[in-house]
């Protein structure tokens, strides 16, 4: 089934029922269909053809949704750009996916936009600007899309690629990670049958950014399912709070944190409960879990832990909802899918494990990518001749077809909910000017992650802890920013039968003794 396949089963089997809600639009699913059409209109006109990458630097929103269903239409992909990403990240996405068209909405994207688009050492044929009351020089509005007509020829199959996210790795630039339309929409399907999205009455609230592959297969559960998803474009606790009530969801994902902010702003308010919202997925990403779901249990919403990763989609595995705090607790669970497989292999001597005993998990299935966007070695390394994908993530086999996730083989970071490798972050640090070579460490400081860099001043420099930080706020997500910068005049290193290692765990101690000191 291709996307463009299963919209128009949505559309025919729910036309007036009401699929996204984002602010004062309510967007139906036969004015989706029709959105799109008029989306895929005006893409083609600028050029968008089959085969095509288009970079997608959008909050979430209604416009987003639309975009991606277009570029389906037409055979294209969108490169699913993160919103908080600054343009360097953006120029560089667009560079080595050879995106054609890049389309933002310039009330999001700071001052000057026009002149750093100039800039830029990637050329896009043309900039599709969603800003509702106007629109950037030398930009098309993508208002005027409501008036052509909906393009109806299409060209998309199962088998085009349609979407790439990011994810990082141990390399200094983050993976770009392909997926077909069949992976896509049979996933979605999957994934709102395994969450109950198709029962009467569900409602969606999208918390996560589309952006990202967690909230990117929330919102196709909840559209291949006929549910309503209620969009968040961004976070605020007390709005969702007021979204919740106003709107009626009764179901979420989210991050570990996103719950606790949610819980604290209805604390603060003195409430019982959280109305509607009965269900809540969640992915955690820092300190213990238990603390949370309890709290959950509470206010009278059922906290449960997921699984998933940009290369096999998001959703792909939960725990029961139903079952007991203790196994809720815990990441994995069932895959949505019995297509979904996932086997154990141990780490040391590369054999498969019996259940219950710790290994490198692996996946293949109906909801698995096929490979880096134009990287075929790290494609070979990660995914295996006979279709499974390594996934450097620890765990265990259950019963019951169930596996619980228990940890990241390598060393990668989890910042406000996104994968990412501190060797991206140091990269840009030692582009700073004075400094040498950096390394980047994670550490808790007032129950926050808190990132820290450690900088050996190139010959003769100066140290300057805050010319290296506003080097890094124009060069990446204010999220990967390191919060503080200390210098040394070497690593710890400890030697090993490889050679010198440094001593991260010894930085991670310097860290907090920093913050300590005051």
């Amino acid at each position: 089934m291709s996307l463009n396949e299963l919209l128009d089963r949505a559309a025919a089997t729910w036309p007036g029922r009401v699929c996204l809600i984002d602010g004062e639009d309510r967007v139906t699913y036969s004015e989706l269909r029709e959105r799109a059409g008029k989306a895929a209109a005006l893409l083609r006109g600028l050029g968008v053809g089959p085969g095509d990458t288009v970079a997608v630097w959008l909050r979430s929103c209604s416009a987003w949704i639309e975009i991606q269903f277009a570029l389906a239409q037409i055979g294209a992909a969108a490169i699913a750009v993160n919103n908080r990403f600054a343009l360097a990240e953006v120029d560089d996405f667009s560079e080595r996916s050879d995106a054609c068209a890049l389309v933002l909405d310039s009330s999001d994207s700071g001052p000057d936009l026009a002149g750093r688009l100039k800039s830029l050492g990637h050329r896009f044929r043309a900039v599709v600007d969603c800003r509702a009351d106007g629109t950037l020089d030398g930009a098309v509005g993508y208002a005027s899309a409501s008036t052509l007509d909906p393009d109806t020829t299409v060209d998309g199959t199962a088998a085009s690629v349609c979407a790439v996210f990011s994810s990082s790795g141990t390399t200094s630039k983050p993976k770009l990670i392909a997926h077909k339309q069949e992976a896509l929409a049979r996933h979605g399907q999957a994934a709102g049958r395994a969450f109950g999205y198709g029962e009467p009455g569900s409602v969606v609230l999208g918390m996560l950014p589309v952006c990202g592959v967690f909230g990117f297969a929330t919102m196709m559960a909840s559209l291949a399912s006929g549910a309503t998803l209620v969009i968040v474009g961004r976070f605020d606790a007390g709005q969702v709070l007021d979204m919740i009530g106003r709107h009626r969801a009764t179901r979420a994902n989210g991050s570990d944190e996103m719950f606790r902010r949610l819980f604290r702003a209805a604390r603060d308010r003195e409430l019982r409960d959280l109305g509607p919202l009965a269900e809540g997925g969640f992915a955690a990403f820092g300190g213990d879990p238990g603390p949370l779901v309890a709290e959950g249990d509470a206010l009278g919403v059922r906290l449960f832990g997921l699984y998933g990763s940009s290369e096999i989609q998001a959703l792909a595995a939960k725990r029961d909802p139903a079952a007991p705090r203790a196994e809720r607790v815990k990441a994995g669970g069932l895959p949505v899918a019995p297509t979904l497989r996932v086997r154990v292999r141990n780490i040391d001597t590369g054999a498969l494990c019996e259940p219950g005993q710790a290994g490198e998990l692996e996946f293949t299935g109906h909801s698995l990518s096929v490979g880096y966007l134009h990287d075929e070695a790290r494609t070979a390394e990660d995914f295996t001749a006979d279709g499974w994908f390594r996934s450097g993530d620890l765990g265990y086999a259950e019963p019951g077809g169930r596996f619980c996730f228990t940890g990241r083989r390598g060393d990668a970071f989890r910042l406000s909910g996104f994968l990412t490798s501190p060797r991206e972050i140091e990269t840009v640090v030692e582009g700073a000017p004075g400094a040498g070579t950096a390394q980047v460490v994670l550490i808790s400081h007032d129950g926050r992650d808190t990132l820290v860099a450690f900088v050996i001043p190139s010959p003769g420099a100066v140290p300057d802890e805050a010319a290296v930080i506003a080097h890094c706020r124009e060069k990446i997500a204010g999220y990967k920013v390191p919060r503080r910068v200390l210098f040394l005049d070497a690593f710890p290193v400890t030697n090993s039968p490889n050679g010198e290692k440094i001593q991260r765990e010894r930085l991670r101690q310097l860290a907090a003794d920093s913050y300590a000191a005051g």
